[in-house]
């Protein structure tokens, strides 16, 4: 991958096959997907509360709520008796096994600073946060060590120098196009990981 400045588009993969995939990002929501909001009757919701689904992740994510306006996601997540894995909280991608690996917040209008450490404990896949309205600054080094999927594509108030470094070393997907960052460029510090880069 070669790039000097911001404003570029770029992809760097393993192979031809890779890079002819700019869509990777929109496949791993998908298939993560396919594992969020599910629904229990009452006798399932009560046992898993119990259990599986008095998950650590509620609190964190709550935390996450209380520093973000405006927002569509308090009717779910503030539903009584639910879990981030055991009901329909809108936007949080859940695998098999009940755990919280991902949130997909695009387009849903949430307006706040972007502060990633409140989410760096979480063992999280994928965060999409494209097309809302956070701004500040991005310190790519507070995102969780567990993530493959990035996106804060559309945030046109989030702004500052771009800085490569310290990114988690699994991330597959990295997209902060339209977005109001400077200065040059430092592929170095991608991982090898990494298939699709738009900035």
């Amino acid at each position: 991958v070669i790039g000097t400045s911001l404003g570029g588009y770029y992809i760097r993969a393993r192979n031809v096959q890779d890079a002819a995939t700019p869509d990777l990002l929109t496949s791993a929501w998908e298939v993560n997907s396919a594992h969020s909001g599910r629904q229990f009757s009452s006798f399932e919701e009560d046992a898993l509360v119990q259990s599986v689904c008095a998950e650590p992740a509620r609190d964190a994510l709550m935390h996450f709520l209380k520093k973000v306006q405006v927002c569509d996601l308090a009717s779910t997540w503030l539903a009584p008796g639910t879990r981030p894995c055991c009901g329909s909280w809108v936007g949080v991608l859940c695998d098999r096994d009940f755990n919280v690996i991902g949130l997909n917040l695009s387009g849903k209008g949430c307006f706040a600073h972007l502060d990633l450490s409140m989410l760096t404990p979480l063992p999280l896949q994928v965060l999409n946060f494209s097309g809302n309205a956070f701004h500040g600054n991005v310190d790519l080094s507070q995102l969780p060590r567990t993530l493959k999927v990035f996106s804060l594509h559309g945030n046109r108030q989030i702004s500052g120098l771009l800085n490569l470094s310290g990114v988690p070393s699994q991330l597959q997907a990295l997209d902060l196009g339209h977005c109001k960052l400077y200065g040059s460029i430092d592929l170095d510090p991608l991982p090898d990981s990494l298939e699709f880069l738009n900035l």
